[in-house]
């Protein structure tokens, strides 16, 4: 948008602002303010007053809402979110309950943190709305929740306070960075022909939070030196999962990336296992690559209602069904082995496990 030159009034004359003009404080506009309420999940937001407001005092209920999109704004201007109330809310990015031009940027789930705010702008590029400021921050001591994160370092979990490792018949180990990969973990399967290892959060309690508890998010930053194929097959998950110190892969109330050469052509799946045990699996269209790094991040909301699942900052799928029951749960980054004994491996840069109450 071209910078415009204000114009004034100069004997009887229009004329532009020179550079010692002002204006004075009490011809400028005043800031329109709203304060409007919410207790159900909202699309496309566009309460009374959006249009012209800059400043949007919003009371949420306890159910933890979400916002998938606001109503898009042309005038350039940044709107302020306050949340004036004591529950969180959120944004998921990207979401496909709003339309398209209303949807929000971003790589998870923007958490709106009690009395926190976030300032939005539109871009009108690219026809989005970006988040420029969150006041969101798990380390501050007023947050409700938990909050685990590691990178690579020891690989025995006696150094570790948050991090356990998982191994039957696999290993781990490090691995120095590259000119374009990061120093890394990885855990492998040995030349067991049914090794498994995991790294899984937190260590000793395992199972910190339940779902519907609150607001679960889990990501871990990932790549692959080798693909599974027909002589040496492995399965790799990553996500949350009820009994993240087991190495079973059929967990029932799991919400977890799978990828396998043989399922789904060898693209990442979004995998939903209900209470029952029943699993129900969406393609998440990203054919996995060697040496190529994925930022994996799913999230489950307080309400249950659906599992989000994110790479590299795009939502790739949001699964609906078969959303794990009311359980205590944890985070597991796993590899297991079931055909061949040439050891195979996955290396994992970070992993985050957080929950927001």
């Amino acid at each position: 948008m071209a910078t415009a030159i204000p114009l004034k009034r100069d004997n009887g004359q229009t004329a532009q602002f020179g550079a010692s003009d002002t204006i004075a404080a009490s011809a400028m506009p005043v800031a329109s303010v709203i304060s409007p309420s919410i207790s159900s999940n909202q699309n496309n937001y566009s309460p009374t007053g959006w249009a012209d407001a800059d400043t949007i005092r919003i009371t949420f209920d306890t159910g933890g809402r979400a916002i998938t999109g606001f109503a898009a704004w042309t005038n350039a201007r940044q709107k302020t979110i306050y949340n004036i109330s004591g529950n969180y809310a959120y944004i998921p990015s990207g979401h496909t309950s709003s339309s398209s031009a209303n949807r929000v940027a971003g790589v998870c789930d923007h958490i709106i943190e009690p009395y926190g705010c976030i300032v939005l702008e539109y871009d009108s590029t690219t026809s989005i709305v970006r988040v420029v400021y969150n006041s969101f921050n798990p380390l501050l001591p007023s947050f409700k929740g938990l909050f685990y994160t590691v990178s690579p370092g020891a690989t025995l979990g006696s150094d570790w306070g948050i991090v356990s490792f998982g191994i039957s018949g696999g290993n781990n180990g490090t691995v120095a960075p590259t000119s374009t990969l990061p120093a890394t973990w990885e855990i492998n399967t040995s030349t067991s022909a049914t090794g498994a290892s995991s790294l899984f959060m937190p260590k000793s309690i395992a199972t910190p939070m339940q779902y519907g508890g609150g607001h679960l998010i889990s990501i871990a930053y990932v790549y692959f030196a080798a693909l599974s194929d027909g002589t040496q097959t492995y399965t790799f998950m990553h996500g949350i999962n009820p009994s993240p110190n087991g190495f079973s892969l059929t967990n029932s109330n799991s919400a977890v990336f799978r990828y396998t050469h043989s399922v789904n052509g060898g693209r990442f799946e979004g995998l939903t296992i209900g209470s029952g045990g029943t699993q129900s699996a969406i393609d998440l269209g990203i054919t996995v690559a060697i040496n190529t790094p994925y930022v994996l991040a799913v999230c489950v909301d307080k309400a249950r209602s659906e599992v989000r699942f994110y790479i590299d900052g795009v939502l790739v799928g949001i699964q609906t069904a078969q959303i794990p029951g009311a359980v205590s749960t944890g985070d597991r980054t796993i590899i297991l082995k079931s055909v061949g004994t040439t050891s195979r491996g996955v290396n994992v840069a970070y992993k985050t496990f957080f929950a927001i109450v």
